[in-house]
């Protein structure tokens, strides 16, 4: 009990409801005041309904089943196709609801993050990554590149040329490309290149020799020997191409979250945070495209103006991706990994905090919205979306189990009043 002087000689309980109209809750639920002081406009509790911007309740609408699928997980719907996966398949489906495996791997079990990029789905866990294309079919994220360059042989002179090498695919899409190999040569060196490199990925196509200048240090493209073939030969200087824009690149790495916007892709792995190439998705720079955390990160969004990013806190990094990056610290507490998605009307950014439901301007301006009624309990993970039926819409969360009861909650008790 809790004594207090304000009704002497009293005890008040919670009053039923004794029936008749019920004029709403247009500030939605309570958990944090007492059963007596919750506001009028307020209500401890609502289960499987929407509370209305008038206020009044609405029964959700009941579901059904569509594919049936044990251990379905990561559902993810995008214009076209709907994505899902199992402990050991990554599946897809049409408007015609018939499921299809893309890909079977064990390593599918993990909860997976999707982004759309020019009609192509991009996902990834803590294990494995991939794209789904335009038309419905999977496809590795990136080319694996050569790991050594190819054998070099001229006749010896006092200059000297060195080669590397990529791997391209029908599309000119290249890998990256290791370390450059150098030959001695002289004025006019005849080079002949043995052991290039093949790839077993069977979109690639032909394998790109880049060459310097005698003398030279940056890269032009030579010349492109088509897959199967592992010898050359230079006749001279070798043709000046494009420069080598790829060297040290690798593909994307697996992370646990991924998000994109101004021609970036951000990948969250454990506690770092890497951004592809602009406007080159297949590729990252892994000695420069990165952030560092104390902890995992559970939050990776992307605005137009920077990043949302929570470790040890939530933090907002103005001009991610550019060489003007900075960052600050913006809200003292984490989000739940997982639980976070996008307006497509005002592209602000929504995630489920330690403390409740917070939105994140364009800018990294960031307002709780539940704060001051609103008690949450701790969750190992989450998901979130915008919901829009039947004129109301409505910002939804669904949280794996409870970790810890949150100890703001107001439990149930009797207040003894002035005893």
């Amino acid at each position: 009990m809790q004594a207090d002087d304000r009704r002497p000689g009293t005890i008040n309980y919670v009053a039923p409801f004794a029936g008749g109209m019920i004029s709403g809750w247009p500030s939605g639920i309570d958990n944090r005041s007492s059963n007596q002081d919750v506001p009028r406009s307020s209500l401890r509790d609502a289960v499987n309904c929407d509370i209305l911007t008038s206020g009044k309740p609405r029964r959700r609408r009941g579901m059904r089943q569509v594919i049936a699928d044990a251990g379905a997980h990561s559902v993810y719907g995008s214009p076209s196709w709907l994505v899902w996966a199992t402990a050991t398949t990554l599946n897809i489906s049409g408007p015609n609801l018939v499921k299809r495996v893309l890909l079977t791997d064990i390593r599918l079990a993990a909860p997976i993050s999707y982004t759309v990029l020019n009609n192509e789905i991009y996902f990834s866990n803590e294990a494995i990554n991939g794209k789904i294309t335009a038309a419905g079919n999977y496809e590795p994220w990136g080319i694996t590149p050569p790991s050594v360059p190819p054998l070099l042989s001229a006749v010896t002179g006092n200059r000297f040329i060195q080669v590397t090498c990529v791997f391209i695919t029908a599309s000119g899409e290249e890998s990256g490309a290791p370390i450059g190999r150098v030959v001695s040569c002289g004025d006019n060196p005849v080079i002949t290149v043995t052991g290039i490199p093949q790839s077993s990925d069977s979109r690639v196509v032909a394998t790109r020799l880049y060459a310097t200048d005698v003398d030279g240090r940056e890269f032009f493209q030579a010349a492109d020997v088509a897959a199967g073939n592992a010898s050359y030969i230079f006749n001279g200087t070798p043709y000046k191409g494009q420069p080598l824009r790829t060297q040290f690149m690798q593909p994307p790495p697996p992370g646990q979250l991924i998000s994109d916007k101004n021609g970036l892709i951000y990948i969250a792995s454990g506690s770092n945070v890497f951004h592809t190439e602009p406007l080159n998705y297949n590729l990252y720079d892994p000695d420069a495209a990165f952030f560092m955390y104390s902890e995992r990160v559970t939050l990776c969004r992307a605005t137009n103006d920077g990043l949302y990013v929570s470790a040890d806190q939530t933090y907002f990094l103005p001009k991610a991706g550019t060489d003007d990056v900075t960052q600050w610290p913006a809200l003292p507490y984490k989000a739940y990994e997982g639980a976070a998605c996008e307006s497509i009307h005002s592209n602000d950014v929504f995630w489920m905090s330690e403390r409740g439901f917070v939105v994140g301007t364009q800018s990294g301006e960031m307002t709780n919205l539940t704060e001051k009624q609103l008690a949450i309990d701790s969750h190992e993970r989450g998901c979130m979306g915008i919901i829009e039926t039947d004129g109301h819409k409505a910002l939804v969360a669904i949280m794996k189990e409870t970790k810890r009861v949150s100890p703001l909650a107001s439990s149930d008790y009797i207040l003894a009043r002035g005893v």
